[in-house]
Protein backbone atom coordinates (compact mmCIF):
# COMPACT_ATOMS: atom_id res chain seq x y z
CA UNK A 1 0.00 0.00 0.00
CA UNK A 2 1.32 3.47 -0.89
CA UNK A 3 2.12 5.85 1.97
CA UNK A 4 -0.58 8.37 1.01
CA UNK A 5 -3.14 5.55 0.71
CA UNK A 6 -2.22 4.36 4.20
CA UNK A 7 -2.61 7.91 5.56
CA UNK A 8 -5.99 8.25 3.87
CA UNK A 9 -7.30 5.03 5.40
CA UNK A 10 -5.87 5.97 8.80
CA UNK A 11 -7.76 9.28 8.69
CA UNK A 12 -10.88 7.46 7.40
CA UNK A 13 -10.95 5.03 10.32
CA UNK A 14 -10.24 7.78 12.85
CA UNK A 15 -13.17 9.68 11.34
CA UNK A 16 -15.39 6.61 11.71
CA UNK A 17 -14.41 6.40 15.37
CA UNK A 18 -15.34 10.06 15.92
CA UNK A 19 -18.63 9.59 14.07
CA UNK A 20 -19.60 6.77 16.43
CA UNK A 21 -19.36 9.19 19.37
CA UNK A 22 -20.96 12.23 17.72
CA UNK A 23 -24.70 12.84 17.65
CA UNK A 24 -25.46 14.33 14.24
CA UNK A 25 -29.19 13.67 14.37
CA UNK A 26 -31.98 16.17 13.74
CA UNK A 27 -29.81 18.52 11.74
CA UNK A 28 -27.11 19.16 14.33
CA UNK A 29 -24.03 20.88 12.87
CA UNK A 30 -25.93 21.38 9.61
CA UNK A 31 -28.97 23.51 10.49
CA UNK A 32 -29.35 26.54 12.73
CA UNK A 33 -31.31 24.87 15.52
CA UNK A 34 -30.46 27.07 18.50
CA UNK A 35 -30.55 30.60 19.75
CA UNK A 36 -27.18 31.59 21.18
CA UNK A 37 -25.95 32.64 24.61
CA UNK A 38 -22.71 34.64 24.85
CA UNK A 39 -20.47 34.72 27.89
CA UNK A 40 -18.13 37.69 27.41
CA UNK A 41 -14.60 38.36 28.63
CA UNK A 42 -13.84 34.98 30.17
CA UNK A 43 -10.19 34.98 31.28
CA UNK A 44 -8.24 32.10 29.76
CA UNK A 45 -4.70 33.12 30.70
CA UNK A 46 -2.07 35.83 30.87
CA UNK A 47 1.38 36.53 29.47
CA UNK A 48 3.85 39.29 28.76
CA UNK A 49 3.25 41.40 25.67
CA UNK A 50 5.81 42.91 23.30
CA UNK A 51 6.52 45.70 25.85
CA UNK A 52 7.13 43.12 28.61
CA UNK A 53 3.89 44.12 30.35
CA UNK A 54 1.81 41.27 31.74
CA UNK A 55 -1.50 41.11 29.87
CA UNK A 56 -4.73 39.38 30.85
CA UNK A 57 -6.11 37.26 27.99
CA UNK A 58 -9.86 37.00 27.44
CA UNK A 59 -12.36 35.27 25.20
CA UNK A 60 -16.09 35.31 24.42
CA UNK A 61 -17.83 31.93 24.60
CA UNK A 62 -20.89 31.35 22.38
CA UNK A 63 -23.12 28.41 23.35
CA UNK A 64 -26.29 26.89 21.90
CA UNK A 65 -29.09 27.85 24.29
CA UNK A 66 -30.99 24.92 25.75
CA UNK A 67 -28.73 22.32 24.17
CA UNK A 68 -28.75 19.05 26.11
CA UNK A 69 -25.92 17.33 24.22
CA UNK A 70 -23.37 15.66 26.50
CA UNK A 71 -20.46 16.53 24.20
CA UNK A 72 -20.15 19.28 21.62
CA UNK A 73 -17.48 20.23 19.07
CA UNK A 74 -15.39 23.30 19.84
CA UNK A 75 -14.47 25.91 17.24
CA UNK A 76 -12.04 28.69 18.19
CA UNK A 77 -11.99 31.74 15.91
CA UNK A 78 -9.35 34.46 16.11
CA UNK A 79 -9.75 37.90 14.49
CA UNK A 80 -7.31 39.56 12.12
CA UNK A 81 -5.38 42.78 12.50
CA UNK A 82 -1.88 42.19 11.10
CA UNK A 83 -0.60 41.43 14.62
CA UNK A 84 -0.71 45.12 15.52
CA UNK A 85 -4.39 45.24 16.53
CA UNK A 86 -7.24 42.78 17.14
CA UNK A 87 -10.84 42.71 18.32
CA UNK A 88 -12.64 39.49 19.24
CA UNK A 89 -15.92 41.27 18.60
CA UNK A 90 -15.19 42.36 15.05
CA UNK A 91 -17.79 41.55 12.39
CA UNK A 92 -16.31 38.32 10.95
CA UNK A 93 -15.52 36.82 14.36
CA UNK A 94 -18.88 37.63 15.92
CA UNK A 95 -20.91 36.46 12.93
CA UNK A 96 -19.01 33.18 12.51
CA UNK A 97 -19.20 32.42 16.23
CA UNK A 98 -22.94 33.14 16.28
CA UNK A 99 -23.55 30.97 13.24
CA UNK A 100 -21.56 27.98 14.46
CA UNK A 101 -23.04 28.12 17.97
CA UNK A 102 -26.50 28.08 16.39
CA UNK A 103 -25.55 24.73 14.77
CA UNK A 104 -24.62 23.17 18.12
CA UNK A 105 -20.92 24.03 18.46
CA UNK A 106 -19.28 25.74 21.38
CA UNK A 107 -17.73 28.72 19.55
CA UNK A 108 -15.05 31.01 20.92
CA UNK A 109 -13.92 34.44 19.80
CA UNK A 110 -10.52 35.07 21.37
CA UNK A 111 -8.29 38.04 22.11
CA UNK A 112 -4.54 37.59 21.84
CA UNK A 113 -1.36 39.61 22.31
CA UNK A 114 -0.45 42.00 19.49
CA UNK A 115 2.24 44.57 18.83
CA UNK A 116 5.74 44.90 17.38
CA UNK A 117 8.65 47.09 18.44
CA UNK A 118 9.71 47.74 14.86
CA UNK A 119 8.12 46.85 11.47
CA UNK A 120 10.61 44.09 10.69
CA UNK A 121 10.24 40.46 9.61
CA UNK A 122 11.73 39.22 12.89
CA UNK A 123 9.31 41.30 14.97
CA UNK A 124 6.26 40.09 13.06
CA UNK A 125 7.38 36.47 13.35
CA UNK A 126 7.79 36.89 17.09
CA UNK A 127 4.32 38.48 17.29
CA UNK A 128 2.92 35.47 15.41
CA UNK A 129 4.56 33.07 17.86
CA UNK A 130 3.13 34.97 20.85
CA UNK A 131 -0.35 34.86 19.33
CA UNK A 132 0.02 31.16 18.53
CA UNK A 133 0.94 30.52 22.18
CA UNK A 134 -2.27 32.29 23.19
CA UNK A 135 -4.43 30.12 20.92
CA UNK A 136 -2.78 27.01 22.37
CA UNK A 137 -3.69 28.28 25.84
CA UNK A 138 -7.36 28.53 24.79
CA UNK A 139 -7.27 24.90 23.59
CA UNK A 140 -5.71 23.83 26.89
CA UNK A 141 -8.36 25.82 28.81
CA UNK A 142 -11.16 23.72 27.33
CA UNK A 143 -9.27 20.45 27.76
CA UNK A 144 -8.79 21.37 31.42
CA UNK A 145 -12.49 22.21 31.76
CA UNK A 146 -13.50 18.91 30.14
CA UNK A 147 -11.24 17.01 32.55
CA UNK A 148 -12.48 18.83 35.66
CA UNK A 149 -15.71 20.82 36.03
CA UNK A 150 -16.94 20.16 32.45
CA UNK A 151 -18.90 23.41 32.36
CA UNK A 152 -18.86 23.72 28.56
CA UNK A 153 -19.34 20.04 27.60
CA UNK A 154 -16.70 20.17 24.88
CA UNK A 155 -15.84 17.03 22.95
CA UNK A 156 -12.05 17.13 23.10
CA UNK A 157 -11.87 14.81 20.08
CA UNK A 158 -13.35 17.55 17.88
CA UNK A 159 -11.46 20.82 18.34
CA UNK A 160 -11.32 23.23 15.41
CA UNK A 161 -9.04 26.29 15.30
CA UNK A 162 -9.46 29.02 12.74
CA UNK A 163 -9.65 32.69 12.03
CA UNK A 164 -9.35 35.49 9.54
CA UNK A 165 -6.05 36.86 8.26
CA UNK A 166 -3.72 36.98 11.30
CA UNK A 167 -6.17 34.66 13.08
CA UNK A 168 -5.73 32.15 10.26
CA UNK A 169 -1.93 32.45 10.56
CA UNK A 170 -2.32 31.47 14.21
CA UNK A 171 -4.54 28.48 13.48
CA UNK A 172 -2.23 27.16 10.76
CA UNK A 173 0.79 27.38 13.04
CA UNK A 174 -1.04 25.78 15.97
CA UNK A 175 -1.86 22.89 13.64
CA UNK A 176 1.45 22.51 11.80
CA UNK A 177 4.30 24.19 13.72
CA UNK A 178 5.14 21.56 16.34
CA UNK A 179 8.93 21.48 16.64
CA UNK A 180 11.37 23.92 18.19
CA UNK A 181 13.57 23.47 15.10
CA UNK A 182 10.75 24.91 12.96
CA UNK A 183 10.59 27.99 15.16
CA UNK A 184 14.35 28.42 15.00
CA UNK A 185 14.25 28.01 11.21
CA UNK A 186 12.17 31.21 11.13
CA UNK A 187 15.00 33.01 12.97
CA UNK A 188 12.86 33.65 16.05
CA UNK A 189 14.58 34.21 19.37
CA UNK A 190 12.64 31.94 21.73
CA UNK A 191 14.23 33.31 24.91
CA UNK A 192 11.55 33.64 27.59
CA UNK A 193 8.80 32.81 25.06
CA UNK A 194 8.22 29.19 26.08
CA UNK A 195 9.16 27.18 23.01
CA UNK A 196 6.32 25.60 21.03
CA UNK A 197 3.65 25.60 23.73
CA UNK A 198 4.25 29.00 25.31
CA UNK A 199 3.44 30.27 28.79
CA UNK A 200 -0.02 31.79 28.36
CA UNK A 201 -1.85 29.51 30.77
CA UNK A 202 -3.41 26.13 31.59
CA UNK A 203 -0.20 24.05 31.61
CA UNK A 204 -0.34 20.28 31.79
CA UNK A 205 -3.00 19.82 29.12
CA UNK A 206 -2.62 19.10 25.41
CA UNK A 207 -2.96 21.83 22.79
CA UNK A 208 -3.51 19.35 19.97
CA UNK A 209 -6.36 20.16 17.58
CA UNK A 210 -8.27 18.18 14.96
CA UNK A 211 -9.13 20.60 12.14
CA UNK A 212 -7.95 23.98 10.84
CA UNK A 213 -9.98 26.75 9.19
CA UNK A 214 -7.68 29.06 7.22
CA UNK A 215 -9.49 32.19 6.02
CA UNK A 216 -7.08 34.38 4.05
CA UNK A 217 -4.05 33.28 6.03
CA UNK A 218 -0.60 31.81 5.41
CA UNK A 219 2.21 29.68 6.82
CA UNK A 220 5.74 30.81 7.45
CA UNK A 221 6.87 27.72 5.55
CA UNK A 222 4.72 24.94 4.09
CA UNK A 223 7.46 22.44 5.02
CA UNK A 224 5.88 22.59 8.49
CA UNK A 225 3.10 20.47 6.97
CA UNK A 226 3.92 16.76 7.04
CA UNK A 227 2.22 13.59 5.83
CA UNK A 228 -0.35 12.48 8.37
CA UNK A 229 -1.12 16.00 9.60
CA UNK A 230 -4.67 17.17 10.32
CA UNK A 231 -6.98 18.51 7.57
CA UNK A 232 -7.31 22.19 6.68
CA UNK A 233 -10.10 24.17 5.04
CA UNK A 234 -8.78 27.20 3.14
CA UNK A 235 -10.49 30.20 1.51
CA UNK A 236 -8.61 33.10 -0.08
CA UNK A 237 -9.10 36.01 -2.47
CA UNK A 238 -7.13 35.69 -5.71
CA UNK A 239 -6.38 39.44 -5.65
CA UNK A 240 -5.39 39.64 -1.98
CA UNK A 241 -3.02 42.59 -1.56
CA UNK A 242 -2.37 42.01 2.15
CA UNK A 243 -1.66 38.28 2.47
CA UNK A 244 -0.49 36.60 -0.76
CA UNK A 245 -2.84 34.14 -2.40
CA UNK A 246 0.21 31.97 -3.22
CA UNK A 247 3.61 33.09 -1.93
CA UNK A 248 5.12 36.51 -1.22
CA UNK A 249 5.29 39.17 1.45
CA UNK A 250 2.41 39.76 3.86
CA UNK A 251 1.83 43.44 4.72
CA UNK A 252 4.85 44.07 2.49
CA UNK A 253 7.26 42.80 5.18
CA UNK A 254 7.18 39.12 6.10
CA UNK A 255 7.64 36.36 3.52
CA UNK A 256 4.90 33.74 3.81
CA UNK A 257 3.26 30.96 1.81
CA UNK A 258 -0.46 31.56 1.27
CA UNK A 259 -3.45 29.33 0.71
CA UNK A 260 -2.71 28.29 -2.89
CA UNK A 261 0.80 27.19 -1.91
CA UNK A 262 -0.61 25.44 1.16
CA UNK A 263 -3.00 23.54 -1.10
CA UNK A 264 -0.16 22.44 -3.37
CA UNK A 265 1.86 21.17 -0.42
CA UNK A 266 -1.16 19.44 1.14
CA UNK A 267 -2.01 17.71 -2.14
CA UNK A 268 1.56 16.47 -2.48
CA UNK A 269 1.66 14.90 1.00
CA UNK A 270 -1.91 13.59 1.15
CA UNK A 271 -3.41 16.02 3.66
CA UNK A 272 -7.13 16.75 3.13
CA UNK A 273 -7.56 20.39 2.13
CA UNK A 274 -10.81 21.64 0.58
CA UNK A 275 -9.97 25.00 -0.99
CA UNK A 276 -12.18 27.86 -2.17
CA UNK A 277 -10.90 30.82 -4.19
CA UNK A 278 -12.73 34.14 -3.99
CA UNK A 279 -12.08 35.03 -7.63
CA UNK A 280 -11.11 38.66 -8.12
CA UNK A 281 -11.51 39.45 -4.41
CA UNK A 282 -9.10 41.29 -2.14
CA UNK A 283 -8.34 40.55 1.51
CA UNK A 284 -11.09 39.13 3.79
CA UNK A 285 -13.95 39.99 1.39
CA UNK A 286 -16.59 38.88 3.92
CA UNK A 287 -15.61 41.66 6.38
CA UNK A 288 -18.17 44.48 6.41
CA UNK A 289 -15.51 47.04 7.36
CA UNK A 290 -13.40 46.20 4.30
CA UNK A 291 -16.02 45.41 1.67
CA UNK A 292 -19.18 47.50 1.87
CA UNK A 293 -20.73 46.28 -1.38
CA UNK A 294 -21.08 42.50 -1.18
CA UNK A 295 -19.68 41.32 2.16
CA UNK A 296 -22.93 39.52 3.10
CA UNK A 297 -22.76 37.28 0.03
CA UNK A 298 -19.12 36.51 0.76
CA UNK A 299 -19.96 35.77 4.41
CA UNK A 300 -22.76 33.41 3.38
CA UNK A 301 -20.34 31.56 1.11
CA UNK A 302 -17.61 31.48 3.76
CA UNK A 303 -19.90 30.08 6.44
CA UNK A 304 -21.49 27.51 4.11
CA UNK A 305 -18.17 26.21 2.78
CA UNK A 306 -16.66 25.77 6.26
CA UNK A 307 -19.89 24.39 7.74
CA UNK A 308 -20.32 21.76 5.04
CA UNK A 309 -16.79 20.40 5.16
CA UNK A 310 -16.69 20.30 8.96
CA UNK A 311 -20.06 18.54 8.95
CA UNK A 312 -18.83 15.90 6.52
CA UNK A 313 -15.69 15.29 8.58
CA UNK A 314 -17.50 15.20 11.91
CA UNK A 315 -20.60 13.31 10.80
CA UNK A 316 -19.28 11.36 7.82
CA UNK A 317 -20.41 11.16 4.22
CA UNK A 318 -20.43 13.86 1.58
CA UNK A 319 -24.14 14.32 0.96
CA UNK A 320 -24.26 17.78 2.47
CA UNK A 321 -22.43 20.00 -0.01
CA UNK A 322 -23.58 23.37 -1.31
CA UNK A 323 -22.90 24.33 -4.93
CA UNK A 324 -20.41 27.09 -4.06
CA UNK A 325 -19.29 27.50 -7.66
CA UNK A 326 -22.52 29.34 -8.51
CA UNK A 327 -22.39 31.78 -5.58
CA UNK A 328 -23.02 35.33 -6.78
CA UNK A 329 -23.86 34.28 -10.35
CA UNK A 330 -27.24 34.93 -11.98
CA UNK A 331 -28.72 34.03 -15.39
CA UNK A 332 -31.50 36.12 -16.88
CA UNK A 333 -33.63 35.45 -18.82
CA UNK A 334 -33.64 31.68 -18.59
CA UNK A 335 -35.34 30.20 -20.63
CA UNK A 336 -34.42 32.64 -23.42
CA UNK A 337 -35.11 33.06 -27.13
CA UNK A 338 -32.41 35.23 -28.72
CA UNK A 339 -29.90 35.91 -25.94
CA UNK A 340 -29.34 35.70 -22.19
CA UNK A 341 -26.92 37.29 -19.74
CA UNK A 342 -24.78 35.60 -17.08
CA UNK A 343 -23.75 38.15 -14.45
CA UNK A 344 -21.44 37.89 -11.44
CA UNK A 345 -20.78 40.14 -8.44
CA UNK A 346 -17.08 39.25 -8.68
CA UNK A 347 -15.98 39.88 -12.28
CA UNK A 348 -14.88 37.03 -14.48
CA UNK A 349 -11.13 36.94 -15.08
CA UNK A 350 -9.52 35.31 -18.10
CA UNK A 351 -12.65 33.18 -18.33
CA UNK A 352 -13.87 30.75 -20.95
CA UNK A 353 -17.44 29.50 -21.35
CA UNK A 354 -18.48 26.25 -22.99
CA UNK A 355 -22.03 25.25 -23.99
CA UNK A 356 -22.80 21.52 -24.18
CA UNK A 357 -25.92 19.91 -25.62
CA UNK A 358 -27.81 16.95 -24.12
CA UNK A 359 -25.66 14.45 -26.04
CA UNK A 360 -22.52 15.81 -24.39
CA UNK A 361 -21.30 17.60 -27.51
CA UNK A 362 -19.66 21.02 -27.18
CA UNK A 363 -21.69 23.38 -29.41
CA UNK A 364 -20.32 26.83 -28.56
CA UNK A 365 -17.37 28.40 -26.78
CA UNK A 366 -16.46 31.93 -25.60
CA UNK A 367 -12.89 32.88 -24.68
CA UNK A 368 -10.90 35.57 -22.81
CA UNK A 369 -13.77 37.18 -20.90
CA UNK A 370 -12.96 39.81 -18.27
CA UNK A 371 -16.13 41.50 -17.08
CA UNK A 372 -19.10 41.20 -14.72
CA UNK A 373 -21.31 39.98 -17.57
CA UNK A 374 -21.29 37.39 -20.32
CA UNK A 375 -23.85 37.75 -23.15
CA UNK A 376 -24.81 34.46 -24.80
CA UNK A 377 -26.50 34.54 -28.22
CA UNK A 378 -28.25 31.45 -29.53
CA UNK A 379 -26.35 31.67 -32.86
CA UNK A 380 -28.44 29.04 -34.60
CA UNK A 381 -28.73 26.71 -31.62
CA UNK A 382 -31.91 24.65 -31.60
CA UNK A 383 -34.56 24.90 -28.92
CA UNK A 384 -33.84 22.68 -25.94
CA UNK A 385 -31.76 22.23 -22.79
CA UNK A 386 -28.02 22.90 -22.60
CA UNK A 387 -25.31 22.81 -19.95
CA UNK A 388 -22.86 25.68 -19.55
CA UNK A 389 -19.47 25.62 -17.85
CA UNK A 390 -17.37 28.67 -16.99
CA UNK A 391 -13.65 28.23 -16.30
CA UNK A 392 -11.21 30.77 -14.87
CA UNK A 393 -7.51 30.01 -15.13
CA UNK A 394 -8.55 26.48 -16.16
CA UNK A 395 -10.50 26.00 -12.89
CA UNK A 396 -14.26 25.44 -13.02
CA UNK A 397 -15.99 28.46 -11.45
CA UNK A 398 -19.64 27.93 -12.40
CA UNK A 399 -21.91 25.42 -14.08
CA UNK A 400 -25.64 25.32 -14.77
CA UNK A 401 -28.46 24.75 -17.24
CA UNK A 402 -29.63 26.92 -20.11
CA UNK A 403 -33.00 26.58 -21.83
CA UNK A 404 -33.64 27.94 -25.33
CA UNK A 405 -37.25 28.31 -26.47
Amino acid sequence: MKKNDFLFFTFFFISLSLMAQTDCSEGRYKDSLFTVDVLEDVVYGSNYNYLSINSTLRMDIYQPQGDVAIKRPLIIIAPGGSFVAENKQDYPTQILCQKFASLGYVAVGMDYRVGVLFPTQEQFRKALLRATHDMRAVVRYFRKDAATSNVYKVDTNIIVVGGSSAGAFMALHVGYLDKISEILSQEIDTTNLGGVEGLSGNPGYSSKVNYIVNLCGALGDTSFMEAGNIPVISMHGTNDNTVPYASGKAVGIIYVEGSATIKKRADNIGVENPFYSFYGADHVPYDASLNLSSYELYMDTTFAFVRDHLYNWICGGSSFVTNYKNEGIKISPNPFHEFTEISAIVPFQNASLEIIDITGKSVARYENMNDHKIIIHRKGLSNGLYLYKIYEHNILRSTGKLSIQ
